[in-house]
């Protein structure tokens, strides 16, 4: 050792001198090495040199857990809301077809046309059916540019040809029995459903049903000579939404 101090300092700035300055690893500091093999052999679940975004902390998770019991409880009432448009979506809907419907028979009634036609007895009596669920009458229609004319109106709760069930219209052209061929003699009927779903028309006809009596209310026009002098008709859907009775007054209208 005396011998390696006692050489000039040239010695140690020679090739000898990063030898000599390199300190061994078993010089170093105790313990360092083992304690990094441990660290590394943790798993990282235990890790403390991870991010904190590996994953949720209890904060996140108890906000996570409060939003989703808020959207459970906001969710029925959500649903039953929806549930209550869409009903009374539906109604609306049927009320505007029962209003649209009654309108248009209201504008048939007033055109309504006496007609006169020989019956099996030989004698006259004029075109016209009313009970209490149904009402049949002559009355001037235009289907197209080609078909107009007068009509057969028949109006009763029923389905039509595609067995959908409601208030339905069945209608024929009608020609005078004098100016018939043999290819208008039963002219084709036609059905269509002006309120789907209708439960009821109630109809009831206001007028004189003999000549020898005072006009009165009846649910059965029997009269064959003459049709009502007024007629009161309801359409009903079988909901609270139902249409008011309707008034018609009946005039003699020749062809």
């Amino acid at each position: 050792m005396t011998e390696l101090l006692s050489r000039s300092p040239s010695f140690f700035a020679g090739p000898h001198a990063r030898t000599l300055r390199k300190i061994p690893s078993s010089r170093r500091r105790p313990g360092a090495k083992h304690a990094n093999v441990k660290a590394n052999a943790l798993p990282k679940l235990f890790c403390l040199d991870c991010s904190p975004d590996a994953g949720f902390t209890l904060l996140e998770l108890l906000v996570s857990l409060v939003l989703i019991a808020l959207l459970m409880v906001a969710m029925p009432a959500a649903l039953q809301l929806a549930k209550r448009t869409q009903t009374t979506a539906t109604q609306l809907d049927r009320q505007a077809a029962t209003e649209a419907a009654a309108s248009f028979i209201e504008q048939r009634l007033a055109e309504a046309t006496a007609i006169y036609d020989r019956g099996d007895d030989g004698r006259l009596h004029v075109i016209f059916r009313g009970q209490p669920g149904l009402l049949a009458f002559i009355a001037p229609v235009t289907v197209t540019t080609a078909q107009s004319g007068l009509a057969r109106l028949q109006f009763e709760i029923g389905t039509d040809t595609d067995g959908r069930s409601g208030l339905v219209m069945t209608w024929s052209l009608w020609r005078p029995p004098a100016n018939t061929d043999q290819s208008d003699a039963n002219p084709v009927a036609q059905s269509r459903l002006l309120v789907p779903a209708a439960t009821q028309f109630e109809l009831r006809y206001f007028g004189a049903t003999s000549a020898s009596q005072k006009p009165e209310w009846t649910e059965t026009w029997t009269r064959m000579d003459a049709i009502p002098d007024l007629i009161e008709f309801r359409i009903s859907n079988g909901q609270a939404l139902d249409t008011r009775f309707r008034s018609v007054a009946l005039r003699l209208r020749l062809p």
